[in-house]
């Protein structure tokens, strides 16, 4: 099948199926043939950093920088690092004194603040906890609550900022192991007595 080469600006061409070349506006005089040989060859050779100058195809190796790798892969690693801590900061905290997990995600947190600047709170509070049971709410448990969420998150925070750096000096990146050091979650059936 017989191809044409269309040369454009800077070293930029495209080829013309010869049997479609009605359908392009273009100088058929500036149209260059291309043999079925060559144009195998060309398919073989061609990516995106071939240019057609001055009558011929110039074949460029595609440079591949080993850095630029390696950044874009830190880089992903770091995202799904701190993909973790949130899904750990928001995947509720234990609370020894009533022996029970309560939610941390952002609409729970948000109700936590209100009931702490309450200068006192309803009487006979009860607050659904993880396991779907219910707590009485008091000023001191609030206060221990939201103790136990800081230092959770504070240390998962930490951890992921350990993970971060010891991924950066790991040799394959997207082996690096980030799964251990995190604050435990609530999982369903679990006890903590």
């Amino acid at each position: 099948m017989p191809y044409l080469i269309n040369p454009l600006e800077n070293g930029k061409f495209e080829l013309i199926d010869e049997h479609f070349i009605h359908l392009y506006d273009v100088d058929k005089d500036t149209l260059i043939s291309m043999s079925d040989k060559e144009y195998q060859i060309h398919q073989t050779k061609a990516n995106h950093l071939t240019t057609f100058e001055n009558g011929e195809f110039v074949y460029r190796d595609e440079v591949v920088d080993e850095k630029i790798i390696k950044k874009q892969q830190q880089d992903s690693i770091w995202k799904a690092i701190k993909q973790k801590r949130h899904t750990i900061t928001r995947g509720g905290v234990y609370v020894k004194s009533v022996k029970k997990w309560f939610h941390t995600d952002d609409s729970s947190r948000t109700q936590y603040l209100a009931l702490q600047i309450l200068p006192e709170l309803p009487s006979e509070l009860m607050w659904k906890t993880m396991d779907n049971s219910f707590v009485k709410l008091t000023k001191p448990l609030i206060t221990e609550l939201a103790m136990t969420i800081l230092q959770a998150e504070q240390a998962d925070f930490a951890n992921a900022e350990k993970h971060r750096l010891a991924m950066l000096q790991a040799q394959n990146p997207l082996e690096y192991d980030y799964s251990k050091g995190w604050s435990a979650i609530y999982e369903q059936g679990a006890t903590n007595e």
